[in-house]
């Protein structure tokens, strides 16, 4: 029996006893699309209300697995009678036995191939295919992408209907409501398929245009036609980038949390599965509360992933179990990495940066952020000059064609703070900053020829800007302070050495660090 049996059994069995969470996982489960929407209005409306903090509670992974099956219909094209949906759910399952088959234990000691991600060489042929098929589905492009060109869909498949994709949108959002309340944030994590969601979202962005939703109604009904306009677009990677923003701490490439929290949380048992591992909380935690979902207190207390009995454990072991957790989470820093390359929009280019900045953050992350991409490293280098306004801007609005009311000639006059784009900058500048204090070959790498000496012109301005944030100075002022620490870097020093002594006999606080911490270096 599936998970929709049980479910429905349980519920019809003691329908008193069974909690909401339980009720909407069998409507989600459920093949009758009038079902799972009416599922997702009740989500929508508890997980949109602020002060109710909607906590998923025992039962939540059966809601989780209802919201990928709802996906996975969606894009499999099970509720549309123009998709062959038996001809791409067997296509996917070849892929999965195909990885089924791969010998992990050969894979095991060689996790520098996930430190080094950013090539996208690490993912196994199931999730090249699945992310391929979702930007089918979602974006209609049969383009399969950088870095895929290895394992292309060989299939044809339209682009999805305007009630498939208002349903994905509706997921989406529920996801992310749920990911602002932390005791919701592990039976996220836990699910490797709302990963691979993730993913397949992060990869269907366009570089052109966001994806298009019209207008929609409750009398529309599954055959309204494709998604075709270009206008009016929302965008799916959005939902998804601040979904993960949210759960960030919680994502582990090492798999050695991951590893701890399943082999000691207490798991749902079903004596007809024992394949999938279930998010299931302790009955009893060490908090008062039962029904949180912060069960990872009780392991986090009396056991640490960073000790000597988990780094002992081998690592076949931890891939063995979690492989697909692995990849889904390291799948990640490639996607970011394109979706600050060709952002379809300046809102989801802010928010990726964002994204990065706390994925930067977290130590388990410290080998693959030290093997950033120069390409990456330039971007982020040139995004903080890059102008609010012009055809060099992220939103461009062509005046000729549109009629473009913010622009006017005191603001196409301006000096530096009037002509930047001071959101973008400092976001920019928060990861240069993040990345600076690695290590001393990243600092090394940030002066190299290929950022010479367009980072130095980037940061000086920014001594003494008066917009955008507060501590935009002090930031730039750190960047360069760690690049004075490396004498490889000397040279840029040199180079900008006049203009800082031009600021600091006008700015004390620039005078302060550039005499104490930079110009020092110099003698």
């Amino acid at each position: 029996p599936t998970s929709f049996d049980v479910l429905k059994a349980k519920c019809l069995a003691d329908p008193e006893e069974a909690s909401e969470t339980l009720r909407l996982a069998v409507n989600l489960l459920s093949e009758n699309p009038k079902h799972v929407a009416n599922a997702l209005n009740h989500l929508l409306k508890k997980t949109l209300d602020a002060s109710s903090d909607y906590t998923l509670g025992a039962g939540g992974e059966y809601l989780i697995e209802g919201i990928c099956t709802s996906f996975w219909r969606c894009v499999s094209g099970f509720w549309d009678e123009s998709v062959d949906y038996e001809r791409i759910s067997k296509y996917m399952q070849t892929a999965r036995k195909e990885y089924a088959r791969i010998d992990h234990a050969s894979f095991g000691d060689k996790f520098e191939v996930i430190n080094n991600c950013w090539n996208f060489k690490f993912a196994d042929c199931y999730l090249k295919k699945w992310v391929q098929l979702c930007r089918a589905r979602l974006f209609g492009s049969s383009s399969p992408g950088p870095w895929i060109q290895d394992a292309k869909l060989d299939l044809v498949v339209p682009m999805m209907t305007v009630y498939e994709a208002k349903m994905i949108e509706s997921l989406l959002v529920v996801v992310r409501n749920l990911s602002f309340m932390s005791a919701n944030s592990r039976f996220i994590v836990h699910s490797a398929d709302l990963l691979h969601i993730f993913a397949g979202c992060l990869h269907s962005a366009s570089p052109l245009y966001s994806l298009s939703l019209p207008e929609f109604s409750q009398e529309d009904d599954l055959q309204n036609g494709p998604i075709s306009s270009p206008s009016h677009s929302k965008n799916f990677a959005l939902h998804t980038i601040h979904t993960l923003m949210n759960i960030s701490p919680h994502l582990d490439v090492t798999g050695r949390r991951m590893f701890s929290e399943f082999m000691l949380m207490e798991r749902t048992f079903d004596e007809n599965s024992n394949q999938d591992i279930k998010a299931l909380l302790p009955q009893k935690t060490v908090d008062t509360s039962t029904c949180l979902g912060m069960g990872d207190w009780y392991v986090a207390r009396r056991f640490d992933p960073k000790e000597e009995a988990i780094s002992k454990i081998s690592n076949e072991a931890v891939y063995s179990l979690c492989g697909a957790h692995i990849q889904a989470s390291a799948v990640i820093f490639p996607l970011v990495e394109r979706l600050i390359h060709d952002s379809p929009n300046r809102n989801t280019l802010m928010a990726t940066l964002d994204l990065l900045r706390d994925l930067i953050g977290i130590s388990e992350n410290l080998e693959i952020c030290s093997n950033i991409p120069v390409a990456l490293l330039k971007r982020l280098v040139d995004l903080m000059c890059v102008p609010r306004l012009g055809p060099d801007s992220i939103d461009y609005i062509d005046p000729i064609t549109n009629i473009v009311t913010r622009v006017n000639t005191l603001k196409l006059t301006g000096g530096y703070d009037s002509m930047v784009d001071s959101d973008v900058r400092d976001r920019s500048l928060e990861c240069i900053e993040k990345l600076s204090g690695l290590s001393t070959d990243m600092k090394k790498r940030l002066g190299e020829d290929e950022l010479f000496p367009s980072i130095y012109d980037h940061l000086v301005p920014i001594l003494s800007t008066q917009v955008g944030r507060n501590d935009a100075p002090q930031l730039a002022g750190k960047v360069l302070v760690n690049l004075a620490l490396v004498p490889e870097n000397r040279q840029g020093m040199m180079y900008i050495q006049g203009r800082l002594l031009e600021l600091a006999s006008s700015s004390s606080s620039v005078g302060y660090f550039a005499y104490n911490n930079i110009l020092n270096q110099l003698t």
